[in-house]
């Protein structure tokens, strides 16, 4: 939802119609859901890592490999949604 407000902020104040912006929206969600696909185990593991050592940097925790599929697949499908956007 909070996504959502600001990519309507932001077409209101670039003055880009929404339905422009439709495609970066689609592509950061999309890129997030399938960044931690296959991963469920690790975020666990991590999550519950923090929660117990709140007070230690998340680079000393167990490892993460989530965070680099997410890396990956996050600017993959927002530079499509982007191409997308200014192709047609």
């Amino acid at each position: 939802m909070a996504g959502f407000l600001a990519i309507m902020a932001f077409s209101a104040n670039r003055d880009w119609s929404l339905r422009e912006m439709i495609p970066a929206y689609c592509g950061v969600i999309l890129g997030i859901a399938l960044g931690v696909v296959g991963h469920w185990k690790a975020m666990r593991g991590f999550m519950t890592w923090r929660a117990e050592n709140p007070g230690k940097p998340d680079d000393e925790g167990p490892g993460v490999p989530w965070m680099l599929q997410m890396a990956f697949t996050l600017p993959v499908l927002l530079g499509g949604a982007i191409w997308y956007m200014h192709t047609y």
